[in-house]
C-alpha cells in the first residue's frame, strides 16, 4: 500500500465540505481497513474473556432463584394433613423439612411458609424485572459511559449486592437486590455484545459473538454444579460471583481497553490510538506500516472542521454524543422509516424467544420428568451444540435465512410434542434449543444493524419488550385452563409469524458495522442493489 502524507493532506482538506455523518462514514471504513489488518488473535480474546465470564455469571444468576428457593418438605403440626398444600394454606410457622437441592433455602430462612410458591413465583419476575431496567436504561448508559466504564460499573454493583445477600434482612430487601442484580446482568450482556462485534472483522464477527453466547448456558450449569458445593442459599451465589466475575473484573479495571469504534466515533483519538497501539503488540502487528497509515489518515479526517447538520442541508439524524443529550432522545430511532420498521420487528422477535425461553428454563419441572439440579448442569449439555452449529450456519448462509429456518424449526418440534406426547421431553428440550439460537443469534443480528452510537441504545430498546413479555413467563402456567395444548399452540403461532418476519429484515453478513443513520438505513437498499445486478 502506498499512501504518503501529501495524499492524506489532500483528502483532508476535500473533505472539509462534508457533513459530519459523511466524515464518520469514511473514518468507519478505515476503521474496518485497520481491524482486517489487525486480523483475529490474543487482542480479540484478550479483550473478550472478562466480558464471556461476565455473561457466564448473568446465566448463573438467571437460575438462582431455582436454588435458593428449592420448597422444603413443610409438616403443619396444627394441621390435621401431613404436609402443605391447599387446605393448610394458614399454616404459617411449620416445621421444615430437607430440601431436595440445599440444606437451607430461603423458604425456612424468611419462613415462607405454605404460601411459598407466590414469592417463589413473584421472585422470578422481580429478576426479569431487573432484566427489563437494564434494557430501557442500560443500552442508552453503556452508548454514553462507554462499553468498559459500563462492564466495571454494572460488575461491581452486581458483586456487592450478591455479596450483601449473604446479611439479608428480609424478604423484600432480596428482592430489591435480585432488581439490581437483574439489571446489571442485562447491561454486562449487552456490552459484551457490542463488543464482540466491533472489534472483530465481518468474517468472525459470528465466531466472537456465538463464542459469547455459548458461556451463558454453561454458567447456568456452572451454578447447578456448584450446588453440590454449597448447600447454603445465601453462599450459593457468592460463590458464583467470586469465582468468576471478580477476577474479570480486576482484569478489566487494570488491563482493559475502551472498545476503538466507540472511541472512535466519540471522536477520543488518543484512546483510539492506544487501544489499536495495545492490539497490535497482542497481534505482532506493532510495525506494521499499513496500520500506522491508516491511523495518520483518522487523524487527519477527525481533525477537519465539519458542516453541522444544518449547514449540510442533512435531513438524517445526526448521531453525535455532544447533541444527543438524555435518555429520552433514544426514541430518534423512529424518525426513520425503515430504521422504526427494522426496530418493531426485532422486538417482535425478541417477544417470541424471550416469552419461550424462559418459559421453558423457569418451568422446566413442570414440564419435563427430570430432577432440576440434573437437568440445569445438562443445560450445556443441550444448549451448546446448537449454538456451536447455528454460528457454523450463520457464517456460511447469513442472518436471516439461518434465523427463519431455526423459528421454523422450534415451531414443528412444538407441534410434535402435541401429536406425539410421549416424546414430549425430548421435542421440547430441542424446541427450546433451536429458539436458544435464535435468541443467541438476535443480538450479533442487531449490532451490525445500528450505527456505533445507537448499538446498544437499540438492542436495548428491542430487548426491553422481550423482557415484558419475560415478566409473564411464570405465570404462563395458568393457561392451560384454556386447554393442556393451548401454550404450545400460541408459541407455535408465534414463532411462525417470526420466520416470516426475519425475510423482512436486512441480510449483514460481510457487511461494514455502519457508523451512522445513513449507513444503517442503506444496509437493506445495498443489498436489493446487488441482488438486482446480479
Amino acid at each position: 500500500m502506498a499512501t504518503d502524507t501529501s495524499s492524506i493532506e489532500t483528502r483532508g482538506k476535500a473533505m472539509k465540505s462534508k457533513s459530519y455523518n459523511d466524515i464518520s462514514d469514511e473514518l468507519g471504513i478505515v476503521h474496518a481497513k485497520i481491524v482486517k489488518t489487525l486480523g483475529d488473535g490474543v487482542w480479540q480474546l484478550f479483550t473478550m474473556m472478562p466480558y464471556y465470564f461476565f455473561v457466564a455469571n448473568s446465566g448463573g444468576n438467571a437460575v438462582l432463584n431455582q436454588f435458593s428457593f428449592a420448597k422444603p418438605r413443610m409438616f403443619c403440626p396444627n394441621s390435621t394433613t401431613d404436609f402443605c398444600d391447599a387446605n393448610s394454606s394458614s399454616c404459617n410457622n411449620p416445621i421444615y423439612g430437607k430440601s431436595e437441592l440445599l440444606k437451607n433455602t430461603a423458604v425456612e430462612f424468611f419462613n415462607l411458609g405454605c404460601n411459598a410458591g407466590d414469592y417463589i413465583q413473584f421472585e422470578k419476575s422481580v429478576y426479569i424485572f431487573g432484566l427489563l431496567l437494564g434494557s430501557i436504561f442500560g443500552g442508552r448508559a453503556v452508548d454514553l459511559a462507554g462499553r468498559r466504564t459500563a462492564a466495571i460499573v454494572s460488575s461491581t454493583l452486581e458483586l456487592l449486592l450478591i455479596t450483601s445477600m449473604i446479611f439479608v434482612p428480609n424478604i423484600w430487601y432480596f428482592y430489591f437486590c435480585r432488581v439490581i442484580v437483574g439489571f446489571a446482568s442485562m447491561i454486562s450482556y449487552m456490552t459484551g455484545t457490542s463488543v464482540a462485534c466491533e472489534i472483530s472483522k465481518p468474517r468472525s464477527r459470528i465466531f466472537w459473538s456465538m463464542t459469547k453466547a455459548v458461556v451463558y448456558p454453561m454458567g447456568v450449569s456452572y451454578q447447578a454444579l456448584l450446588s453440590y458445593l454449597f448447600v447454603d442459599w445465601r453462599y450459593l451465589g457468592v460463590a458464583m460471583q467470586y469465582s468468576l466475575s471478580l477476577p474479570c473484573l480486576l482484569l478489566l479495571i487494570f488491563f482493559g481497553h475502551e472498545s476503538p469504534q466507540w472511541c472512535l466515533n466519540n471522536r477520543k483519538i488518543a484512546d483510539y490510538k492506544k487501544c489499536i497501539n495495545f492490539a497490535c503488540r497482542l497481534n505482532r502487528k506493532l510495525h506494521n506500516n499499513d496500520i500506522n497509515e491508516y491511523l495518520a489518515e483518522i487523524e487527519s479526517l477527525a481533525g477537519e472542521n465539519v458542516k453541522t447538520e444544518q449547514e449540510s442541508g442533512c435531513n438524517v439524524v445526526t448521531w453525535s454524543v455532544d447533541k444527543i443529550k438524555g435518555f429520552a432522545k433514544i426514541f430518534k430511532l423512529f424518525s426513520n422509516v425503515t430504521i422504526a420498521i427494522r426496530t418493531l420487528i426485532y422486538s417482535y422477535l425478541f417477544i417470541t424467544v424471550v416469552a419461550v425461553y424462559y418459559t421453558y428454563l423457569f418451568g422446566i419441572k413442570d414440564l419435563v420428568d427430570l430432577p432440576i439440579r440434573e437437568y440445569y448442569c445438562l443445560t450445556a449439555v443441550f444448549d451448546v451444540p446448537g449454538v456451536v452449529i447455528g454460528g457454523i450456519c450463520l457464517e456460511v448462509f447469513g442472518r436471516k435465512y439461518v434465523e427463519t429456518v431455526c423459528f421454523l424449526v422450534a415451531g414443528a418440534f412444538l407441534l410434535m410434542s402435541l401429536v406425539l406426547p410421549s416424546f414430549a421431553i425430548y421435542s421440547s428440550s430441542i424446541s427450546r434449543s433451536f429458539v436458544n439460537v435464535g435468541f443467541s443469534s438476535l443480538y450479533p443480528w442487531m449490532t451490525e444493524s445500528y450505527p456505533t452510537l445507537y448499538r446498544s441504545s437499540a438492542l436495548g430498546l428491542c430487548s426491553m419488550f422481550g423482557r415484558i413479555a419475560g415478566l409473564i413467563t411464570p405465570y404462563l402456567k395458568n393457561i392451560k385452563m384454556f386447554g393442556d395444548n393451548f401454550m404450545s399452540i400460541l408459541f407455535f403461532g408465534a414463532l411462525m409469524i417470526s420466520a416470516v418476519s426475519c425475510l423482512c429484515l436486512p441480510e449483514t453478513k460481510g457487511k461494514r458495522m455502519p457508523s451512522t443513520l445513513n449507513e444503517a438505513t442503506n444496509i437493506f437498499k445495498s443489498e436489493k442493489a446487488k441482488t438486482t445486478a446480479a
